[in-house]
């Protein structure tokens, strides 16, 4: 298959550069260290906050009741707040995830806690890869299938899903956390995302 490079390539065709450019300079390009990269350093955005208490998602007795997108769909047109994400339950009232991420929180004695799959929750990647680092890091994870906990116990919360890594959370409803206790959150975000193999 012939193409017009290939035959710019066989008859030593090479590039002019347009009238009146001149390369550069030998230091031009390069960073000196007082040379400031982008200006003033801003502060990072505040951390998402999540709509809380969870909104049960389809009852059982809805003729669609398996559809999780339809759950989903539901339960983020009940709330025109602008919450970054919805804490979801299952019809147990046992905590599941949110709209678009798996759940992660530590209670004040910074033990750390996610739904466990039999709530229904999906077994993201994201949340596969924060569960083996966690536990290469020797940090023991419960899995539990358990009532919303009260977010005054909740020390620090963040959430997991394969395009966004793991993203540590603000305020759970009204209720601020204090981003001066997450650890876990912030030390998970800078690991995201995995090495390719």
């Amino acid at each position: 298959m012939w193409s017009w490079h290939r035959e710019r390539r066989c008859r030593r065709w090479r590039p002019r550069p347009p009238s009146g450019w001149s390369p550069p300079g030998p230091r031009s390009g390069r960073l000196s260290p007082s040379a400031p990269i982008c200006g003033p350093c801003r502060p990072p955005p505040p951390w998402p906050a999540l709509a809380y208490p969870p909104l049960a998602a389809c009852p059982p007795p809805a003729p669609l009741h398996g559809l999780k997108t339809l759950s989903h769909s539901l339960a983020a047109g009940e709330d025109p707040a602008p919450w970054y994400d919805r804490v979801l339950a299952n019809p147990r009232g046992e905590v599941m995830e949110t709209l678009r991420h798996n759940l992660f929180w530590t209670d004040r004695e910074g033990r750390v806690f996610t739904p466990s799959l039999e709530t229904g929750c999906v077994a993201g990647v994201g949340r596969r890869w924060a569960l083996a680092r966690l536990r290469a890091w020797s940090i023991a994870v419960a899995e539990v299938a358990t009532a919303p906990p009260d977010p005054e116990d909740i020390a620090e919360c963040w959430l997991t899903n394969a395009l966004s890594g793991p993203v540590p959370v603000g305020a759970l409803g009204h209720h601020p956390l204090d981003p001066g206790r997450a650890r876990l959150g912030p030390a998970l975000a800078g690991g995201w995302p995995p090495a390719q193999r």
